[in-house]
C-alpha cells in the first residue's frame, strides 16, 4: 500500500470495508474494463457519525460511478459521477503527488477522525492515511478538494 508498516489504524479502516463485504481496491481494479478505482474509507470515533466507504470506479465505457456505504444504513446505490468532477479528482491527486505521499505524520492513536484514501489501477495500488481535522499542506489540499468534489463520500451524516 506504499507503506512499509501498517498501524492498527490501517487495520481498523480496512475492517470497515470488510464489514460491508466489499472487494478490496486491487480486486476491483483488476476486473476487465476497469481503468481506475478511488476509495475513501472514513472512521468517526464516538458514534456521532457512521463509518463509511465510498468507491469511485472508472471503466473504459460509460461514466465513472460512485457508491457509498455507511454503517447503519443501506448503500445509496451506484450513482453516475460527473466526468468533470472525476477529472478534477484525478488532477487533484496529481497536484498533491498522491502516488508519492506518505501517511500523514503525527496522527493521534485515539479519538481522531481517520480517512484511508486509496487509488488503484491495474496492479498499482496506493493508500494514504490521514486525519482530516489535523491535515496540513498537501493533506489539507486533498481534504478540501474531496469535500468539494465528492461531498457524499466524505461528509459525515448524523445518526
Amino acid at each position: 500500500m506504499g507503506n512499509s508498516t501498517y498501524s492498527y489504524q490501517h487495520y481498523l479502516l480496512r475492517s470497515i470495508s470488510t464489514q460491508f463485504q466489499l472487494p478490496d481496491t486491487p480486486t476491483i481494479a483488476q476486473q476487465p474494463g476497469i481503468q481506475s478505482v478511488f476509495r475513501v474509507t472514513c472512521h468517526y470515533p464516538g458514534g456521532d457519525f457512521p463509518d463509511s466507504v465510498a468507491t469511485v470506479v472508472s471503466s473504459q465505457v460509460g461514466q465513472p460511478t460512485l457508491t457509498v456505504h455507511r454503517n447503519g444504513s443501506e448503500s445509496n446505490g451506484e450513482n453516475m459521477l460527473d466526468r468533470q468532477a472525476f477529472e478534477a479528482l484525478t488532477a487533484t491527486l496529481s497536484t498533491v503527488k498522491f502516488d508519492k505521499l506518505a501517511d500523514q505524520p503525527d496522527i493521534p492513536s485515539t479519538r481522531a477522525n481517520l480517512w484511508l484514501i486509496e487509488r488503484a489501477a491495474g496492479s498499482f495500488i496506493k493508500g494514504v492515511l490521514l486525519s482530516p481535522e489535523l491535515a496540513t499542506d498537501d493533506y489539507q489540499s486533498l481534504v478540501f478538494r474531496l469535500h468539494e468534489l465528492l461531498p457524499a463520500a466524505v461528509e459525515p451524516l448524523r445518526q
